[in-house]
């Protein structure tokens, strides 16, 4: 089995158009991995629960870094 590996993206929207390239800051981070040893199908939607709100919060983080 193979961890999950959580990579998030902060918010960009204020520097994207469609169609043209806006300059525009953008901040990645990748989380710590997310074991999956041991787990099996019935554990899906805990696990999937769990790696979305780890990486929510991240987001709420770094669009907040971003804003400063």
């Amino acid at each position: 089995q193979m961890p999950i590996y959580p990579v998030v993206f902060s918010k960009y929207e204020d520097s994207f158009d469609l169609g043209k390239i806006v300059p525009g800051k953008v901040i990645i981070e990748a989380l710590e991995p997310i074991s999956t040893q041991g787990l099996t199908v019935d554990d899906i939607d805990e696990l999937m629960n769990k790696t979305r709100n780890l990486m929510a919060a991240k987001l709420d983080d770094l669009s907040k870094e971003l804003a400063n």
